[in-house]
């Protein structure tokens, strides 16, 4: 254990001289994410096609939208590259780098922090789920506007902030059931579609920074931060699915009952991978689907009899918070025996927002590492957890 410790500290050394090495001849590829693809046109552009996963065959599925991306200066000349597709319903065209952006999810917001391009962002749906220190100074310094509404978005908001893009789940019935993104696109406001929350992977979720940095003109850096998260989290998944044998490995029960429905992640998704990797066992991890199941509650209770850890039960902060849930969860072997963690260790002023869903979308070597140290005693000792921790009694 002691030589295994010894050379993953040192892959972090690399890793970390690698992450402040931005090389500015960076060209996109992409690794682990199959929701988008990258490829150059003439004169500096690039075409960004966003396709709906297909978690199933692991694989870009049906392409949700197609776009455009020409330098500013260029476009500003009318100039399109002479190898963009043709233009349609389906194909947007963006002058890039984007000056002003708002964005519906907090993954974004984490993404432009990294990159150093916080000044890009002037509004998001509701600024109490914001964690990022920068963001909630813009906040407050009027630069960023609150653009939600009782039921989403409001359009007249999103449209009085002249953003120059929107960022958003995606299109269609399913990640637009309101239709609110199809009116701001009737609208003239152009919205990205950046449905990362289906990716198959971890590393596939982490990768859509490199999408927002081709957006906002720094796609080096966003490389770089990719690159170097993603090898240090598969030399950490190396050392967690040695560390987790097939039948002794813990198996885990995660989430809390909305009303009378479970929702748990399916057993294609990226948190069933990152259990994966970590070295456990989902209790549901034979289900084939990447979003959620919707179980009812007796269904969920006779299944988790049979595990040994509880992970991110919600909004419980303690065993006697989640036992006042429901006095049934006492008797379920995690909680009889305090191995329930949960993922609330960075929440924002407040507690209404979570660091977790901010930065720790970006960073799944981070979470992965939490998971080793605390359901693999004897592994990662050094490291301090920074998003987890084992919920107290009280």
């Amino acid at each position: 254990m002691r030589r295994l410790t010894g050379a993953f500290c040192a892959l972090v050394a690399v890793v970390s001289v690698f992450a402040a090495a931005v090389h500015a001849d960076a060209r996109p590829r992409v690794d682990a994410a199959i929701g988008f693809t990258i490829a150059p046109l003439e004169d500096g552009a690039h075409r960004l096609t966003v396709h709906m996963p297909d978690g199933r065959n692991n694989a870009p599925g049906p392409v949700l939208h197609t776009y455009v991306l020409v330098p500013r200066a260029q476009l500003d000349a009318d100039r399109l590259p002479a190898d963009a597709p043709p233009s349609g319903p389906d194909v947007t065209v963006l002058a890039v780098p984007l000056a002003r952006v708002i964005t519906t999810s907090t993954t974004e917001v984490g993404a432009l922090d990294a990159l150093g391009a916080i000044d890009r962002l002037v509004g998001v749906d509701d600024p109490r789920y914001l964690t990022s220190a920068a963001a909630r100074a813009r906040v407050e310094a009027g630069l960023v506007q609150a653009v939600g509404g009782a039921s989403g978005l409001d359009p007249e908001r999103v449209v009085a902030a002249a953003p120059d893009a929107v960022f958003a789940a995606g299109f269609g019935p399913r990640l637009d059931p309101r239709g609110t993104f199809d009116r701001l696109r009737g609208a003239g406001v152009p919205v990205v579609a950046m449905p990362s929350f289906l990716e198959t992977h971890p590393l596939g979720r982490a990768e859509w920074i490199k999408v927002v940095g081709l957006l906002v003109g720094d796609y080096a850096k966003a490389d770089a931060f990719y690159r170097a998260v993603a090898e240090r989290y598969r030399a950490l998944a190396t050392m967690g699915r040695a560390a987790g044998g097939a039948t002794t490995a813990p198996r885990v029960l995660t989430g809390l009952p909305q009303g009378d429905t479970w929702f748990v992640p399916g057993g294609r998704s990226f948190f069933a991978q990152l259990l994966r990797d970590a070295g456990l066992r989902y209790l549901w991890a034979d289900d084939d689907r990447v979003g959620s199941l919707p179980l009812d509650l007796e269904t969920v209770l006779q299944r988790a009899a049979d595990a040994d850890v509880w992970i991110q039960p919600g909004l419980a902060r303690s065993l006697a918070d989640l036992t006042a849930r429901d006095p049934r969860y006492a008797a379920l072997p995690p909680v009889a025996k305090r191995q329930v963690y949960n993922n609330d260790l960075r929440l924002g002023p407040g507690g209404s927002s979570n660091d977790y869903w901010e930065r720790g979308t970006l960073r799944p070597d981070e979470v992965l590492a939490d998971l080793l140290r605390l359901m693999h005693p004897g592994l990662l000792n050094g490291h301090q957890p920074v998003y987890h921790r084992r919920l107290p009694a009280e």
